[in-house]
């Protein structure tokens, strides 16, 4: 009797690590053209780096740094294009399992709360949820607002994406943010954090808020006129130098 029990207890440890390589090749699979890893990507240049996120800079891309209303921190990183808008967003996420699944259902509840008619379809990147917001247009038409929201399980990580905005029903637009999405690289971390964590972002070396610029140009210009006055400058004296060159700048939006 012992022994037979002995012999049934056995299969467990195998049954478990079956699982989790189950569930690390399904992530593989959705994830075979992007979004990456950083261990996974050696050529990172033409990025800007956000921390937890790495975004390629693309022409005719704009991208954003969303920050909170208190504090100014960095919580998300949006890319317009068109139109329309993508927010990332990535989290911290168990080692063995994906969270997308369990994420989605808290999704389901509270977009129906919100009036968002959620529906789930299959996408390229696995199971998506598709939200109908009600809306009134400027000339007072109802409306609603089309809303796609993408899961991607990673390496103990999980990248969020929301796409709003005519590339969140019209197909060809939508395929063009499904690349936009596939081009970003998540840097996880070896940090302990517990799972649904936001990663920390940053504002990448070298770049401003444009809050930031506007505030220091008004500064200059300020500064400027001062100097002007002191120095009594008129009409066909030497012209001015030209304002210091500033580096790329992204917009800031809370």
């Amino acid at each position: 009797m012992f022994g037979r029990k002995k012999k049934d207890a056995e299969p467990t440890a195998p049954a478990e690590e079956q699982v989790e390589q189950d569930g690390a090749e399904a992530q593989d699979e959705v994830r075979a053209r992007g979004p990456w890893d950083i261990s996974e990507i050696e050529d990172r240049e033409g990025r800007m780096d956000f921390g937890s996120l790495l975004i390629q800079q693309q022409q005719g891309i704009g991208i954003r740094l969303e920050v909170t209303e208190k504090g100014n921190r960095p919580r998300a990183v949006n890319l317009d294009h068109k139109g329309s808008t993508v927010q990332l967003q990535a989290f911290a996420a168990p080692r063995t399992t994906g969270i997308w699944a369990e994420i989605r259902k808290d999704l389901v509840d509270s977009l129906k709360r919100s009036d968002g008619a959620p529906q789930a379809v299959e996408g390229p990147f696995g199971t998506e949820l598709r939200a109908r917001f009600p809306a009134t247009t400027s000339d007072g038409t109802k409306g609603y607002r089309p809303a796609r929201f993408i899961g991607i399980d990673g390496p103990r990580w999980f990248l969020r994406a929301v796409i709003s905005g005519p590339a969140a029903i019209e197909p060809t637009a939508s395929a063009e943010f499904d690349e936009l999405i596939r081009t970003v690289i998540v840097r996880r971390g070896g940090d302990p954090m517990p799972p649904r964590d936001l990663l920390p972002l940053q504002v990448p070396e070298g770049v401003e808020p444009k809050a930031v610029a506007k505030r220091r140009a008004v500064r200059r210009q300020a500064s400027g006129q001062g100097q002007s006055q002191g120095t009594g400058s008129a009409a066909g004296g030497p012209a001015p130098k030209a304002p210091p060159q500033r580096g790329p700048e992204i917009t800031e939006t809370r």
